[in-house]
C-alpha cells in the first residue's frame, strides 16, 4: 500500500519548484553564449526566412519552432532563460511520469531519478537558453511518447490505440527533429518487453507482442535513418566511425566500445565528483552566498521529506532492472556523437553529449541507491547529492554571468576605443581562455551587429579570429606583407582592460608558447602574451580603425552603456597617443590619478609615462616608471622603450634616459 502523506501532484510540483531553485537565481543577468549568439542576430536581422535557412544543414523541422517561439520570445535573453528553465523543469516532470507508468512502485526512485535528470552536474549548459531548449522538448517528446504507449498496453478498447496512435507521432516528431536521442529511442524493444513482463508470463506471447508493437516504432526509424544517411547527409555530422569500420572493423569495434566506456566513466565519476569543491564568499559573493546556502538546506530537508513521502509502506526488492537497464542502455546513448567521431567529455562545450545519458544515469543512479542498507540512509545520501548538485549549478551559472559581464566588457570597450572599422576588418585576438563560453565564430555575431547593425546577409564584413587556430598555417604568409593588412590584434584578459596592440609600443611585451600559460599568468595579472600574439603584431594596422566615426550603438543584447570609470580613460587616452595627441593623453592621466582611478594592470601605466616624458614632465614620469617597475618587473624592457622614444624625440636629455635605463637594469632596446 502506498503513503498518502502527499497528493500525487505534490511531486511535480516539487520538481518544477527544484528547477526554479536550481537555475532561477541569476537568470536575469544572463546573456546570450556561443550559438546563442547566432539565433539571436539570425530572428532580430533575417526573420523566419533567415531562421529556415540557418537550419536547413541541421535541423530543418527546428527552423519552423524558431519561427514560431519568435513572436513571443523575441532577442530578450530574460524571456529565453524563463523559457528553457521552464522546458527543462517539463522534461524532468514527463520523466517521472514515464517512470511511474513504467513502475508505478516506484515512486521514491522515480523522484529521485527525475531530480537527477534536472540538476545532473556533468551537464553545464543550461544558461545557453536559445540553443538548448529545443533538445530539452524534445526529450519530453521522447518521455511522454514512451509513457502514453506503456500506458496503451494497460487499456482497451478505442483509448488503447489512441495512446498508441499519441506515442507513435510523438517518437516520429521526436525521430525527424534531432539526432541526440537516436540511442535512446533503440532502447524502446526493451522498455516494451519490461512493461509487457507483468501483463504477459508467457515468454513466446510476450516476445511475439513486443515485435508487433515496435514495427510500426521501427519503422519510423528506418524512415529517419535513410532519410538522414542517404537523402539529407551532410558533412558537419558525417558517420566517420561507419567509414572507418569498412576499412578495419576489429579495431574500429574496440575502438567504439573503449570510447564508451569512457563516456560512461566520465558520465559518473568526474562529473560527481566537481559537486563537493564548494566555493568561497569571495567567489560568489555574499548576496549568492546566502542564496547558495539557503537552496543547499532547503533542498536537503525538502528531498529527505519528499523522498519519504513518495516511498512505499511495504518493502521493496533491490530494483536490479533499474541498474541494469540503465547501466547497459548507456552504451547506446551516445550512438549518435561516437558514429560521428565526436568525443564525450565533462569539458565545455562537449558535455552536451552527455545530454542522451542523463535520463539512463538517473534511472541507474536511482536503482544503486537502494543498495544502501536502510530506508533513511539511503534518502539521506540522495538528498546529500541533490543539494551539492544544485549548488553546483548555482556556482556555473554565477560563472556564466561573469563570462556575459565580461562579453560586455570587451564589445563596449572595443565601441570606445574603435568608434568604427573600414568594412573587411579584421579583429584577432589572443586566446588566453579570456571567453569561456564563447568561440570566435560565436563573438564574429556581435562584432557585425556592432559595426554594420543594418546588415542582412550571413557573408559578415568583420571577423573575430583567435590567431592561434585561424592563423596558425597562414601567419607566416600574411606576414609576408604585413602592408596589406586589414587586421587590428588585440589583447583582453580581464579585470585588465582591452588593450588594442601596436608593434610600436608592444613589441617589448614578453611572449610564452602556449596559450595555457599565458591563461595561468593573465590570471595572476602577469603581461605576457602568447608567442602567436607577438608575431602577429606587424599585421596590426590601426588605419583600419575609423577614429571620427560616431560611437556606434550597440545591440540591447550587449546591455547599457556601463558608468564611464578607468577602461574608459584609458581607451580615450591609446587613442589620442594613436594621434600622437600627448597633451590629451597628460590631461586624461592628470584628472584619472587625481579621483584616484587607477588601473588593474600596470602595464595600462605606459601611455601616460609616455605622454609626461614627451611633454617634459620627466618628474611625474620617472615616478610612475618607477611604480610600474616595482609593481611588475616585467614590463621593464616595454619601459625602456618609452623612455627610449621620448628621448630619440628630443623631449628628455640624454643623460636623463641613461640613467633611467641604468636604474631600470634591463634594457634590451638600443
Amino acid at each position: 500500500m502506498k503513503k498518502q502523506t502527499l497528493p500525487i501532484w505534490a511531486f511535480p510540483l516539487a520538481l518544477v519548484a527544484l528547477a526554479v531553485l536550481t537555475y532561477g537565481s541569476l537568470v536575469n543577468q544572463l546573456g546570450p553564449f556561443w550559438d546563442d549568439w547566432v539565433f539571436a542576430w539570425t530572428r532580430s536581422q533575417l526573420g523566419l526566412k533567415g531562421l529556415l535557412n540557418l537550419f536547413e544543414i541541421t535541423r530543418p523541422i527546428r527552423g519552423w519552432i524558431e519561427a514560431g517561439l519568435t513572436p513571443l520570445l523575441g532577442t530578450s535573453a530574460l524571456r529565453w532563460q524563463v523559457y528553457t528553465l521552464l522546458i527543462r523543469a517539463l522534461a524532468g516532470v514527463t520523466f517521472w511520469w514515464f517512470l511511474g507508468e513504467m513502475w508505478p512502485r516506484r515512486r521514491a526512485e522515480a523522484l529521485f531519478a527525475a531530480s537527477i535528470l534536472l540538476v545532473y552536474p556533468g551537464y553545464t549548459q543550461q544558461p545557453q537558453a536559445m540553443t538548448y531548449h529545443y533538445y530539452w522538448t524534445f526529450h519530453s517528446f521522447l518521455f511522454l511518447s514512451f509513457g502514453l504507449m506503456v500506458r496503451s498496453l494497460r487499456s482497451a478498447g478505442k483509448a488503447k490505440w489512441a495512446l498508441y496512435a499519441l506515442a507513435l507521432l510523438l517518437a516520429s516528431l521526436q525521430l525527424s527533429s534531432m539526432e541526440y536521442l537516436l540511442g535512446l529511442e533503440v532502447l524502446r524493444p526493451v522498455i516494451l518487453w519490461l512493461a509487457l513482463t507483468p501483463l504477459v508470463p508467457s515468454l513466446k506471447e510476450r516476445l511475439k507482442r513486443m515485435v508487433l508493437y515496435e514495427i510500426p516504432f521501427g519503422i519510423a526509424m528506418l524512415v529517419y535513418l535513410y532519410w538522414r544517411f542517404f537523402m539529407y547527409s551532410h558533412s558537419i555530422y558525417s558517420p566517420i566511425v561507419l567509414q572507418e569500420a569498412q576499412i578495419s572493423p576489429t579495431a574500429t569495434l574496440t575502438g567504439f566500445l573503449g570510447t564508451t566506456v569512457n563516456a560512461i566513466y566520465a558520465a559518473l565519476i568526474p562529473a560527481w565528483l566537481q559537486i563537493f569543491q564548494l566555493p568561497s564568499v569571495d567567489q560568489l559573493g555574499v548576496s549568492l552566498t546566502w542564496i547558495y546556502v539557503i537552496v543547499f538546506f532547503a533542498i536537503f530537508g525538502g528531498w529527505a521529506f519528499l523522498l519519504h513521502a513518495a516511498d512505499e509502506e511495504t518493502p521493496q526488492p533491490i530494483p536490479w532492472t533499474w541498474i541494469w537497464f540503465g547501466l547497459g542502455g548507456m552504451f547506446f546513448a551516445g550512438i549518435p556523437f561516437l558514429i560521428a567521431g565526436l568525443q564525450i567529455r565533462i569539458n565545455f562545450p562537449e558535455n552536451r553529449f552527455f545530454l542522451p545519458f542523463i535520463p539512463l544515469l538517473a534511472i541507474f543512479m536511482a536503482g544503486l541507491l537502494r543498495l544502501i542498507p536502510g530506508r533513511s540512509r539511503q534518502f539521506l545520501v540522495a538528498s546529500v547529492l541533490l543539494a551539492f548538485a544544485v549548488g553546483f549549478q548555482i556556482r556555473t551559472a554565477d560563472t556564466y554571468r561573469d563570462q556575459y559581464k565580461t562579453v560586455k566588457s570587451f564589445f563596449w570597450q572595443l565601441s570606445w576605443r574603435a568608434p568604427g572599422l573600414k568594412m573587411g576588418t579584421a579583429i584577432l585576438a589572443q586566446d588566453d581562455k579570456t571567453f569561456l563560453f564563447d568561440d570566435d565564430e560565436a563573438l564574429t555575431i556581435p562584432l557585425n551587429w556592432l559595426y554594420a547593425p543594418d546588415w542582412k546577409t550571413e557573408q559578415f564584413p568583420y571577423k573575430y579570429q583567435t590567431i592561434s587556430i585561424r592563423l596558425e598555417k597562414t601567419l607566416d604568409g600574411l606576414l609576408a606583407n604585413p602592408q596589406a593588412s586589414q587586421a587590428v590584434v588585440v589583447r583582453f584578459a580581464a579585470p585588465s582592460c582591452l588593450h588594442v596592440l601596436d608593434l610600436r609600443y608592444d613589441q617589448w611585451l614578453i611572449s610564452l608558447p602556449h596559450a595555457e600559460d599565458v591563461a595561468l599568468t593573465s590570471s595572476l595579472e602577469m603581461p605576457f602574451v602568447p608567442d602567436f600574439t607577438r608575431r602577429a603584431l606587424p599585421l596590426s594596422n590601426l588605419s583600419q580603425i575609423l577614429l571620427d566615426a560616431p560611437q556606434p550603438a550597440l545591440p540591447a543584447l550587449l546591455g547599457p552603456e556601463p558608468e564611464h570609470k578607468w577602461c574608459y580613460t584609458y581607451q580615450m587616452a591609446d587613442i589620442a597617443r594613436q594621434q600622437d595627441d600627448w597633451k590629451t593623453v597628460a590631461r586624461l592621466g592628470d584628472q584619472a590619478f587625481a579621483i584616484p582611478m587607477l588601473p588593474d594592470d600596470p602595464y595600462e601605466y605606459l601611455p601616460f609615462i609616455e605622454a609626461y616624458a614627451r611633454l617634459g614632465r620627466v618628474k611625474d614620469a620617472r615616478l610612475l616608471t618607477r611604480q610600474v617597475a616595482a609593481d611588475m618587473p616585467l614590463l621593464k624592457p616595454a619601459l625602456c622603450a618609452v623612455w627610449e622614444r621620448s628621448g630619440q624625440q628630443g623631449a628628455v636629455p640624454v643623460e636623463t634616459v641613461a640613467k633611467i635605463k641604468s636604474e631600470l637594469g634591463i634594457c634590451p632596446v638600443p
